[in-house]
Formats: C-alpha cells, structure tokens, sequence
C-alpha cells in the first residue's frame, strides 16, 4: 500500500480499508496494468473532494466506489474513443495508399466548396469540430457561444450537407 500523499482527518481509515478493494475491483475491469493508476486516481478525486464526504466509513466507502465507477467509465470511453482514432487512422493509411494525389486534391476541393455553401455558424463548427478535430468545448469557446449551439450546429450542417449532396445526385 503507497503512503498518503496528504492527511486529512478520516481520511486515512477509508484508505486502508477500501484501497485493496478498489484495486481489485480495477485489475479485474481494466487490468492489472492500468489498476494501479485508476486507484490513484479515483483516491485522489476522493481527497479532492473530502470536505463533502459522508459521516461514516461505510457511507464513505460507497461514496469512493461511485468516484470508482466514474473513474472506469471514463476509462471506456477513452478505450473507444482510441479504438476509433486507430480504425479512422488505418482507413486513411488505406485510402492514401490507393489515391492519387490528384484524387485528394480534388477531394479537398469538393469538401472546401460543400463547406462553403453552408451559412458561416454552421460551416465553422463542422470546421473545428471535424475537420481541425476540436472538441465541442474548445470549438464553443473559440467561436464564443456555447457547446449546445455548436452541437446544433454542427447537426444542423450535416443535414444540409446531406442535402447538397443528395441534390446534385438527383441532377447528375
């Protein structure tokens, strides 16, 4: 069991009794070599957030186990989302492989004058948000509203972009 980085009153009770459980319950979610730092992690937060624990060590160590379950599902998300990056990156090593240079230029080209059709909102969040790779939070931020907007957006756009494309399908 590591030292306590910090002493807080109590606090030294549930670390003891709940530190071997939590690494248990993280080596059989996520594995022996990411359950040492998800415990840290989640004890941490704990700490963080000790000021508003509950009375007593039972209540607590249900309180450490929901910062355990958030713990873990940020863990999945963050295992999915690296499994999309992966498959998006090995579509694209494919797709280089097989255009040519001028394909993708003229691929660029097509989605540079699609994006311009859109109204500016619009064509700015799906820009940040799919082509620079900005999350919806960054992208609010640098366009000064809020990530409901940029969420409506972004949807708003993909359906005209849809339409666009289905249009000039039905005129080909």
């Amino acid at each position: 069991m590591p030292a306590l980085p910090l002493r807080q009153p109590g606090f030294e009770a549930l670390f003891a009794s709940v530190y071997p459980d939590l690494q248990r319950y993280f080596a059989r979610r996520l594995g022996a070599d990411q359950a040492e730092d998800a415990v840290a992690e989640t004890l941490t937060a704990v700490l963080a957030k000790w000021d508003s624990a509950p009375p007593t060590l039972d209540e607590q160590r249900a309180w450490t186990f929901g910062f355990a379950l958030n713990k873990l599902r940020e863990a999945e998300r963050s295992t999915i989302r690296q499994a999309k990056l992966e498959q998006a990156s090995r579509a694209t090593a494919d797709r280089d492989t097989t255009e040519s240079p001028e394909g993708l230029i003229a691929a660029n080209d097509r989605a540079r004058d699609l994006l311009a059709r859109l109204p500016a909102g619009e064509r700015d969040a799906i820009y940040l948000t799919v082509v620079a790779g900005l999350s919806s939070k960054q992208a609010a931020a640098t366009l000064g509203c809020t990530v409901s907007a940029i969420t409506t957006r972004v949807s708003r756009g993909r359906v005209r972009l849809r339409e666009l494309l289905a249009n000039e399908a039905a005129n080909a």
